[in-house]
C-alpha cells in the first residue's frame, strides 16, 4: 500500500513539475482577433507567463532594433513590440524574440500553438 501512495505522490510531483517548466516556455498574446488586426497594424503586444525582467527583456530586443522596438511593462510582464517596417520579415523576426526570451508556444484564446504554427498563421 505504501508503494502505490509513494507512486502517486510521486506522478503527481512530476506533472506538476512538468508544467511549471512549460509555464516559463508561454506568452500569451490578446487573441486571434488581436493578432490578425497587428499584421495591419504593427503593433504586438505579449505577456509573459513568468516574471521577466526589463534588462533581459532589452538586451534580447537589443539585438533587432533595425526591424523593431520593444517598450517592456515590468509590473504587467507585458511587452509591446512597433514594428519599424511591418513586413513579413521583420514580423517573422518576432518569434526570434520570443525565442530568445525562451518562448516556445504562444497562447492564443486559451490555446498553446507552437511556435512554428505561430509563425506560419499569424506573422507571415
Amino acid at each position: 500500500m505504501k508503494k502505490i501512495i509513494y507512486s502517486i505522490v510521486l506522478l503527481v510531483s512530476m506533472s506538476s513539475m512538468t508544467f511549471a517548466q512549460e509555464a516559463e516556455n508561454i506568452a500569451k498574446s490578446n487573441g486571434k482577433t488581436e493578432l490578425v488586426n497587428s499584421k495591419t497594424t504593427g503593433e504586438y503586444q505579449f505577456h509573459f507567463v513568468t516574471e521577466r525582467t526589463k534588462e533581459s527583456v532589452e538586451k534580447a530586443a537589443s539585438y533587432y532594433t533595425s526591424n523593431f522596438t520593444v517598450d517592456f511593462d515590468e509590473a504587467s510582464n507585458t511587452a509591446t513590440i512597433n514594428m519599424i517596417e511591418n513586413d513579413v520579415t521583420s514580423r517573422t523576426i518576432v518569434a526570434r524574440f520570443l525565442a530568445v526570451n525562451q518562448v516556445r508556444f504562444v497562447e492564443i484564446d486559451g490555446t498553446n500553438v507552437d511556435m512554428s504554427v505561430f509563425i506560419e498563421s499569424y506573422l507571415k
